[in-house]
């Protein structure tokens, strides 16, 4: 359970395996080849759940249905809120290149990046960073958990404008039209 002072983290880079489905889409499958193996053979993060078993409480979720989704979980199962840096999440230097809405949609909403998404202690994350550089594990502190104010909400900074996160990913029980 997150709860209120704990630090939000990320493994990895997000928004991978989306442009792999889009560079697929697009059939460019020769320059970018990375992105494209994150799409069709994602490899779920049991490294951090190894290297991260001493940790006493470490709230997880994957980033499966999109960030904005599985924060949103997170902070509705917890009974808080939470502040995300839009600069503090992790880009792949070869996506830097891509903007705007471009950009949003697959870092926060296209999910299946088999990365995951956490809240924690500051002194535990210190801990798993340190544990993970040693494992060759990418941790980022994206956010903080804020006081619980009985409507879990999460909010993200982005040029210094601080707004509310919806979940955009994938709805589990939606059809269209719904």
């Amino acid at each position: 359970m997150a709860k209120p002072g704990d630090s939000v983290f990320v493994t990895g880079y997000l928004g991978e395996s989306g442009y792999g489905f889009k560079l697929l889409q697009l059939g460019d499958y020769q320059h970018h080849n990375h992105f494209i193996k994150q799409h069709i053979r994602p490899r779920p993060r049991l490294d951090f759940v190894n290297t991260t078993a001493t940790i006493d409480r470490i709230c997880l979720n994957d980033v499966s249905d999109g960030l904005s989704s599985e924060l949103n979980e997170i902070a509705d199962a917890s009974n808080v809120s939470m502040l995300i840096n839009w600069e503090d999440i992790p880009v792949h230097p070869d996506m830097t290149y891509l903007e705007g809405f471009e950009l949003e949609k697959l870092l926060l909403s296209t999910g299946e990046d088999f990365q995951l998404v956490g809240t924690c202690s500051q002194n535990d994350l210190k801990q798993i960073q340190i544990n993970c550089q040693h494992a060759g594990i990418k941790v980022s502190k994206i956010g903080k958990v804020l006081d619980n104010n009985h409507d879990p909400t999460v909010y993200i900074n982005k040029n210094g404008t601080k707004s509310r996160l919806d979940s955009q990913g994938y709805q589990h029980g939606k059809c269209k039209g719904d």
